[in-house]
């Protein structure tokens, strides 16, 4: 199986790629020792960094999901860092849906692809 994880790069103040803690940072290395291929993109959550400006065609979805990635996941803490990012993840997420891959998000914000 391929999949793709949009995570946090910080989780209860650790950095998921230096500390390698908690379950953003284990299940894709899990997956990968079971031998699945992935794509993670870890963003910075905090106020004004990065992730609070990415917007729509700031990633080549189509180039992520080459090659039969089969699972996109995105959190509802990414959903309301600016009025950008919705619009960001719904774009993942058709792309995902038009690659056929499985969507799955936090339930924390409802995000309606139509």
């Amino acid at each position: 199986m391929k999949f793709s994880l949009l995570c946090k790069r910080y989780y209860t103040n650790k950095d998921l790629l230096k500390d390698r803690f908690g379950r953003l940072y284990h299940l894709p290395v899990q997956l990968g020792a079971r031998g699945h291929e992935g794509c993670v993109l870890a963003v910075d959550y905090r106020s004004n960094e990065a992730a609070a400006r990415l917007k729509p065609g700031d990633f080549d979805w189509s180039r992520i999901f080459a090659g039969g990635v089969r699972w996109f996941h995105s959190g509802g803490i990414f959903a309301a860092l600016s009025e950008k990012t919705p619009e960001l993840i719904i774009e993942g997420m058709k792309a995902a849906k038009a690659a056929g891959a499985v969507v799955s998000k936090v339930s924390a914000v409802v995000i309606t692809v139509p």
